[in-house]
């Protein structure tokens, strides 16, 4: 009996191994996620343009929804407020699970790309499709931190933004390719290598850290430098350093030169080859730095300026300037 099992296998080309699914038959499921990630967005109450802004400051100044406790965002505070009773307002950006996004209906513009990503894993994982979460950064800003970040990580500040995306990794035709999960109304996949590019493949997620991407944004390129599901910010400092510490794919930053200072209606621009660095009337110290002179610049919050972020330290060789009290070393 057994051998004439075998060999009905072999006449039948033996043991059914379903075949990997092909480009068209996955990006169908995709085309599924997106649309009910679309549909979930359109339904949102919270249109606004600064939804998220209009959380964060009920989250830092609860005492605002005394004077209208009625208000949407006042009873999206109180809703959030219950399961997050120690919720940070900088938090609110990466704070909320894939079935809180669902359940209160919030919009991109709210929970952002971090957000976006948990409710297509969310949605993929209930139609049957194979995805990995995966993290990129701007690769300059990548590169600054990896380059100087532990020792001299006190030149910036550990919680400020790190400019960067959160997409997802899926797989077609035998590789894996990384997707923007907050493009609901097209398939926008990463790509790498010289104008005409084509669209990045790896052998597993974790292979394509350390790749160069073009997502097609302003700010590219990126890096991807994180593979796999996290809840933590991994779009600060802090937790770029909180993770695998590699810094795989981090070319180092080219020299970051003083160009000059611009004064403004309340402050000091100050102008660097990395990018432009603020200083609030406020916080105005003497500063004499000659044009040309290589220094470290640290960033953090904005000051309300669309041009440049305020400075935190400015450190050139043998002098520090400090604008926020933080300690800054001379390299």
């Amino acid at each position: 009996m057994i051998a004439v099992a075998l060999l009905s296998l072999v006449l039948a080309g033996g043991p059914a191994f379903a075949a990997e699914p092909g480009r068209e038959a996955v990006e169908a499921k995709i085309s599924a996620v997106f649309a009910r990630m679309k549909a979930l967005s359109d339904a949102s109450p919270f249109t606004e343009l600064e939804a998220r802004d209009r959380l964060a400051a009920i989250v830092g100044a609860p005492s605002i929804c005394k004077a209208s406790p009625d208000d949407k965002y006042c009873r999206l505070y109180e809703a959030v407020h219950v399961s997050k009773p120690g919720l940070d307002q900088h938090d609110v950006f990466i704070a909320f699970t894939a079935d809180e996004i669902i359940a209160l209906k919030l919009p991109r513009r709210m929970v952002g790309c971090s957000g976006d990503s948990r409710v297509f894993a969310k949605f993929a994982e209930e139609g049957g499709l194979s995805f990995q979460r995966v993290y990129s950064h701007v690769a300059a800003d990548y590169s600054a931190a990896c380059w100087w970040g532990g020792r001299r990580l006190e030149h910036r500040k550990s919680g400020s933004h790190l400019n960067g995306h959160a997409a997802v990794a899926v797989r077609w035709g035998g590789q894996w390719h990384v997707l923007d999960a907050s493009t609901f109304d097209s398939l926008n996949y990463a790509r790498s290598g010289p104008p005409g590019r084509e669209i990045v493949s790896g052998d597993s997620p974790q292979g394509l850290v350390g790749r160069e991407l073009y997502f097609g944004f302003p700010s590219d390129p990126y890096i991807l430098t994180e593979a796999g599901d996290t809840f933590r910010d991994v779009f600060t400092y802090q937790g770029l350093m909180a993770g695998d510490g590699s810094c795989r794919g981090a070319p180092e930053p080219p020299p970051c030169r003083f160009q000059g200072a611009a004064t403004k209606e309340d402050g000091v621009l100050l102008d660097f080859s990395c990018g432009a660095c603020y200083i609030h009337e406020s916080n105005r110290v003497p500063v004499s730095i000659a044009t040309g002179t290589v220094c470290e610049v640290s960033r953090h919050h904005s000051n309300g300026r669309p041009d440049a972020k305020d400075c935190l330290c400015v450190s050139c060789p043998g002098r520090a300037y400090s604008f926020y009290g933080e300690k800054c070393r001379p390299f």
